[in-house]
């Protein structure tokens, strides 16, 4: 009889680990890559807007300004890019013989942290409100 063939959720999964729960940090922790993206944004959007002004006798045509507009997404989608590349590589596991950080750190900096449940020693928690 053949041994079945379980799933594996990661590359160095023992034969005999189950894993119980796989999760990331909250989205929040991209809050500088969101922020930084939001003003790359307003950037090309601020510069037509100074253009018109500048220009009342001849204003950049609408063309110019969704050009602008688009090239300010594709400036917001670069900026934000390695913070969530960073946030979705970024996962904790945990089996039932150890607990596994992966850390995902720029764009090809990985660090993982495996601890065994049996040096865990302690664990402490604190819920205000």
């Amino acid at each position: 009889m053949a041994k079945k063939q379980t799933d594996k959720y990661f590359a160095d999964q023992m034969d005999d680990e189950d894993v119980l729960l796989v999760f990331r940090k909250h989205p929040i922790v991209m809050r500088k890559g969101l922020i930084l993206a939001s003003l790359a944004l307003l950037v090309p959007v601020l510069y037509t807007g100074a253009l018109t002004y500048i220009k009342k006798n001849n204003p950049p045509s609408l063309t110019f300004f969704f050009g602008s507009l688009i090239l300010g997404f594709l400036l917001a989608i670069i900026v934000m890019l390695p913070s969530w590349i960073g946030w979705y590589y970024s996962v904790y596991i945990v089996s039932t013989q150890r607990l596994i950080q992966i850390t995902q750190k720029g764009l090809f900096h990985k660090s993982v942290v495996d601890v065994g449940i049996n040096q865990i020693q302690m664990v402490n928690y604190e819920i205000a409100g």
